[in-house]
């Protein structure tokens, strides 16, 4: 049954390298589940310090690139420019620090060429005490610099490129950024800040210009825009047309994010059009996948007045405003001090179905409030809802969400990274540690790979391509089946309740007692129409769902088989009166019923249900089995803390209904 798999994965989580926050989190049945969540550090193996990557790519042979700035010494203050390779499994295989001593840059995008080629990371570099917009080319298997372009200005003052992208047709890239900059002080990009001065500019370079083996010079570039009433262009994008539209920030609230919609030769179609008043601060622009205009990513105040919601807003190919939504770690209706907790996000992603967004969740400081909002915040107590725990101002949280094609959302998760043998969530000692999704990427089989900003450096968070509730339906039996209790005293299914004791069979077919645990479900009022009604010989008839587990062979009860899977002939096991261990019973006919009700006890110390005399299981051999050996613990445990209710709230779907909490 989905919640046990649920179960399975929270079970998990408490064995892994991450914390999951049920609390923070919107559809968690429904969200995509970590695989793995790694933070290997790199400092002393590769000298690059205080790593800080924000942005990353898939790479040809399964890995992930990943990019930022850190430190050129321990301690120090240069910013060093940084790649780093990951295998699929999140294992470090080379990291790359800028060769460039004793100056400053940083690396704020990276891409593969095509055909399994070279990566090329954008960014700037000093030269000459000036920041100038750089290109890097380095070896895909070793990570070694090739060549790396330093484009200066002609005002010869600072720039920096901010995204690079393969155009739609991969004969070219987009570069976006700005140029003549007169102030580096505030050089920041991404979740770092915004530039303070500058020209937004927006370029295409030929990529045979990236693939040649000496470093391109600017000349060679197809075609540039640039505009001095915007800072800088966030990102640009090309749709399949060959045109292409750009995200551009400039200084004030009418420029926070502004769309320019240009020809293939670079010419202007439309814009700079701002949306700021609907959207706030524009960070990251994606294609809808259906071709019908744009949408930006970013954080604003979402209509409630002193928040700050990640946002998507949508425009049409025309410039249009179309729709704009607001995601959060909370709800700011709450009211009270929860909007000191702030939603910023980055990287944006178009899929088939819709959009999936990077974003961190936190209170950011306390600089400037008084009275309960002051106290609240130095206690980290802005989240008051049941179960929420304290988070210091500073310390964030890794947010994920993912929408439809109509901005609505599918799900939001919050999880931080914890290092291997730290004290897991809700556990003695438990510490919370700052995590931030920077960029999330789109594999092949439909998963998504965060790169995540860590408190202890770069962070991988692989999340699978199944939901953690993918299961098709619950396994369950009618109302009117019938269970054995403790005492021998026949019951109706619907008749239970948690702590009821009830006849089981262990793992060997030995018969025991167990008790009904609150994740049993009971859901009198549902019509079942896709019964299996198996009959055994000795005329014992079970009916099921079909995607219910019985034990069948000839030893029980260690092989299981869906209900749907049973066929004439199969030894299943049932309760003889008198005996102490199950007895083999031979199938001899199956049919289907539609009846009233869906039941499936699940007890706590994962024995299998006897329902109708017939042995039973709740769900597969390796979730029962991990239901055996952590729900005798975990249950007791939520009972303690009084989140009981909040767990199966949590991952409770629309229609799931539970056996009332004793």
């Amino acid at each position: 049954m989905r919640v046990l798999r649920v179960l399975a994965l929270f079970c998990a989580a408490a064995r892994a390298d991450w914390d999951t926050y049920p609390v923070k989190s919107t559809n968690l049945a429904s969200a995509a589940a970590p695989e793995f969540y790694v933070s290997p550090d790199v400092s002393d193996a590769y000298n690059i310090f205080d790593v800080h990557p924000v942005h990353g790519c898939i790479t040809s042979d399964g890995g992930y690139v990943m990019t930022g700035k850190a430190l050129e010494s321990d301690g120090g203050t240069l910013k060093k420019a940084f790649a780093i390779k990951l295998s699929a499994t999140g294992t470090v295989l080379w990291a790359w620090g800028s060769t460039a001593t004793g100056v400053n840059d940083a690396a704020n995008a990276v891409m593969q060429l095509p055909s399994g080629g070279d990566l090329i990371v954008a960014g700037y570099r000093d030269v000459g005490g000036k920041n100038q917009r750089s290109l890097t080319k380095l070896s895909l298997a070793t990570g070694s610099e090739v060549w790396t372009a330093t484009w200066a200005d002609t005002t010869n003052d600072h720039g920096a490129w901010e995204m690079i992208q393969l155009t739609s047709d991969g004969n070219a890239v987009l570069l976006a950024g700005l140029t003549s900059s007169s102030d580096n002080t505030e050089f920041n990009f991404k979740s770092y800040g915004n530039v303070v001065s500058g020209n937004a500019m927006v370029l295409q370079l030929p990529i045979s210009a990236l693939t040649a083996a000496s470093a391109p010079a600017e000349s060679e570039k197809a075609w540039s825009y640039s505009s001095t009433a915007f800072l800088t262009s966030k990102a640009a994008r090309s749709l399949s047309d060959g045109s292409v539209v750009a995200l551009l920030l400039g200084v004030g609230a009418d420029k926070l994010a502004s769309l320019v919609k240009l020809t293939s030769a670079g010419a202007v179609s439309w814009g700079p059009t701002d949306y700021s008043t609907q959207h706030g601060e524009g960070t990251d622009l994606a294609i809808a996948a259906d071709g019908s205009g744009f949408v930006i990513s970013g954080q604003g105040a979402g209509g409630t007045v002193g928040t700050l919601s990640g946002r998507l807003s949508k425009v049409d190919l025309t410039g249009t405003y179309v729709w704009g939504k607001s995601y959060s770690s909370i709800d700011y209706a709450a009211g009270g001090s929860s909007k000191l907790i702030k939603n910023e996000c980055w990287g944006l992603q178009a899929l088939a179905d819709g959009y999936v967004v990077g974003c961190g969740t936190g209170i950011e400081d306390c600089v400037g409030y008084t009275g309960n909002l002051l106290s609240d915040c130095n206690a980290g107590t802005a989240d008051a809802r049941a179960g929420a725990l304290p988070r210091a101002a500073s310390v964030w949280q890794s947010m994920i969400f993912r929408t439809d094609l109509a901005g609505t959302l599918t799900w939001l998760r919050s999880d931080q990274y914890r290092p291997t043998g730290a004290a897991a969530l809700g556990t003695a000692g438990y510490a919370s540690r700052s995590s931030a999704a920077e960029f999330v990427l789109v594999r092949a089989d439909g998963g998504f790979t965060s790169i995540n900003d860590e408190v202890s450096g770069i962070g991988l968070l692989k999340l699978s391509a199944t939901a953690i509730g993918a299961a098709s339906s619950d396994p369950c039996f009618p109302s009117s089946a019938l269970v054995t209790l403790h005492d021998g005293t026949p019951a109706r299914i619907d008749a239970l309740k948690e702590g009821d004791e009830i006849m089981a069979a262990t793992a060997d077919g030995k018969f025991t007692t167990d008790t009904i645990s609150l994740l049993s479900l009971a859901k009198p009022q549902a019509s079942a129409k896709k019964l299996v009604t198996l009959t055994t010989a000795k005329n014992i008839t079970l009916s099921l769902t079909e995607g219910h587990h019985v034990p069948f062979g000839e030893a029980c009860c260690s092989m299981l088989k869906k209900a749907q899977d049973i066929e004439v002939g199969d030894n299943i096991w049932g309760m003889v009166n008198g005996a102490k261990a199950a007895t083999m019973e031979t199938v001899t006919a199956k049919s289907s019923a539609e009846l009233k009700g869906l039941h499936s006890p699940v007890l706590t110390h994962g024995s299998f249900p006897i329902v109708d005399g017939i042995v039973t299981s709740f769900d597969d051999a390796q979730t029962v089995s991990l239901a055996a050996a952590t729900l005798k613990y975990l249950l007791p445990l939520c009972k303690a803390t009084g989140s009981c209710s909040l767990f199966r709230r949590t991952f409770l779907n629309a229609d799931r209904q539970y056996i009332d909490e004793a």
